[in-house]
């Protein structure tokens, strides 16, 4: 739970995010994405967790393209009966819409153990020099 300090703190910082100007934010976020598919710790993964992005966060798709085209499995969260899972997207598992309107593979896509993944990508509305990141929230498992 955060202080009423903190939350103002954070809609403060969600404003501020938004003011961002469409091409200045599409220019940030393919400059960020070029240099993380290029990071050693992203390169030696082999199965790689992804979370859809939401409304304006920092898409990371073009990097889950790039780990397919590598021959990296991509999993994607899956809410279920039983919480969310990992399970996978790709060889004609693609993501579609689910539970409130954020993309994630199909109920009968394999699914991947946690334990399995080597990196978990995490899209945004922000990040500080301390790898923090503020986005929409509701993705703990």
């Amino acid at each position: 739970m955060f202080s009423a300090g903190q939350s103002e703190r954070k809609a403060e910082l969600r404003l501020l995010a938004r003011r961002i100007g469409a091409t200045d934010r599409t220019s940030a976020a393919s400059a960020v994405l070029r240099r993380l598919i290029e990071l050693p710790e992203f390169l030696s993964a082999r199965t790689i967790g992804y979370y859809s992005a939401i409304g304006d966060e920092v898409a990371v798709e073009a990097a889950a393209v790039d780990s397919r085209a590598r021959g990296d499995r991509t999993a994607y969260p899956v809410r279920t009966d039983a919480g969310l899972e990992m399970a996978l997207a790709e060889g004609g598992f693609s993501l579609c819409r689910g539970p409130g309107g954020i993309c994630e593979p199909a109920l009968d896509a394999p699914r991947v153990p946690f334990g399995e993944i080597d990196v978990f990508l995490v899209p945004g509305l922000l990040f500080d020099r301390s790898c923090r990141r503020l986005g929409r929230g509701g993705g703990q498992f």
